[in-house]
């Protein structure tokens, strides 16, 4: 009923907003099919990262008997990996290496990293993960800097600051998203074992079992985002005949 509610009042503000002479933001933002693109391709990289940390954290501490030390240890890692790649990419975005390229390579190592994931079972893990939550991190930040810079400079230079705000608002909004909607996921799979109570602990054999699955998953969300990002495939092009539609 909650996601029922959300989407009508989404409605309702959606509607406001069109006939509102002084709106939060422009909705003219959206015509431009790379801003749109970039949103879209966004939900699908935030949804696997945040739907999959989600049930890491419990797999990690329940399961595998991690200390809550060396569970916040495994996140360190992937704010390294981000900060690197926030770094980096003014240098490899400055070379015009093509945005597609970026895209593209960056959500095979996404895609990859999550297979990898598969491997991880037992306790004696904790480097492997370390090492995964980096590279993850280092991925992950270049794809969402090269959609939010593709996104932006394929919008009017009048509505860059409604094209922020967007950026920044669907950004919580696709924490939120994924964060209930991969718990949803993980609570129906463990029906679907006959887990009760709802538990991680290490006497469960499906836990681990039920890691995988999710993080299975949540690559598929990383496929779908392959699909959108072949919209930037001529951005380059279509950016300098000043032609963003």
């Amino acid at each position: 009923s909650s996601f029922f509610a959300s989407i009508l009042f989404l409605i309702v503000f959606l509607v406001y907003e069109k006939k509102n002479s002084h709106p939060f933001f422009q909705l003219k933002v959206f015509e431009s099919q790379f801003f749109s693109a970039s949103i879209l391709c966004s939900l699908f990289f935030i949804s696997n990262i945040m739907g999959t940390f989600y049930i890491s954290n419990f797999v990690f501490q329940d399961t595998f008997a991690w200390t809550p030390l060396e569970v916040g240890i495994t996140c360190v890692p992937f704010s390294v990996g981000m900060l690197f790649a926030v770094k980096s990419f003014p240098r490899i975005f400055m070379k015009k290496i093509s945005t597609f390229h970026i895209l593209f390579y960056s959500n095979i190592v996404m895609i990859a990293l999550s297979l990898l994931t598969n491997f991880v079972s037992t306790k004696n893990d904790f480097y492997f993960v370390l090492v995964l939550s980096l590279i993850r991190g280092v991925g992950f930040g270049y794809l969402i800097m090269v959609l939010r810079s593709a996104g932006i400079m394929s919008i009017p230079q009048d509505l860059t600051s409604d094209g922020s705000t967007v950026m920044a608002l669907t950004g919580y909004v696709f924490m939120g998203f994924a964060t209930a909607f991969f718990t949803f996921l993980t609570v129906v799979l463990m029906n679907f074992y006959h887990i009760y109570p709802l538990t991680f602990e290490p006497t469960n054999l499906h836990a681990v079992q039920i890691f995988h699955i999710i993080f299975n998953l949540s690559t598929v969300m990383l496929f779908a985002a392959m699909v959108f990002s072949y919209r930037f495939k001529n951005w380059e092009k279509t950016i300098e005949k000043g032609n963003s539609l």
